[in-house]
């Protein structure tokens, strides 16, 4: 027990075992070491305007709070996707340089300035957040959150868009 406590102390993030067998009666322990591994990113809080410009800067603050124990290790990036709701035009996509590396376990609060380009359309749309790879656009880490889209995307909620 003292050696799993340690290793969540210590921010571990995996376990090698090798080839050695589990000694018996450790396994419920063992899994219960597993699921605690690594990070786990969660949004507390998220603050932006109801009503926006196209062609114009957009500001967003986000509380995340990292559950887990340890830190990501990679340079991901938080990106933000906005689906005009009663468009055909395609969701745009805006990748901050807000890196998640390094966030120990507890709050991490971020303010991402968004340009929005003259050609989003008018209209309702729907605000998604999520957390990419530097040079995509597509979500690679699954938040601890509800309301994960198909495409890895989570909704932040609504908002106007005016020319």
């Amino acid at each position: 027990h003292y050696i799993f406590d340690y290793a969540l102390r210590c921010h571990a993030s995996y376990v090698n075992n090798k080839s050695a067998p589990l000694p018996g009666g450790t396994r419920q322990e063992v899994e219960q070491l597993l699921r605690r591994l690594g990070y786990r990113l969660g949004i507390l809080a998220a603050a932006y305007p109801s009503t926006v410009r196209n062609d114009e800067r957009m500001e967003v603050q986000i509380t995340w709070v990292n559950t887990g124990v340890a830190p990501p290790y990679r340079d991901y990036r938080v990106a933000f996707r906005l689906k005009c709701v009663n468009a055909t035009a395609k969701p745009v996509t805006l990748v901050t340089d807000q890196s998640i590396r390094g966030w120990l376990p507890g709050r991490h609060s971020i303010k991402a300035t968004l340009n929005l380009p003259d050609t989003l359309p008018t209209g309702l749309c729907e605000l998604l957040i999520g957390v990419v790879r530097p040079g995509t656009t597509q979500p690679e880490v699954r938040l601890a959150i509800q309301g994960r889209d198909p495409d890895g995307w989570y909704s932040l909620g609504r908002m106007e868009v005016q020319n």
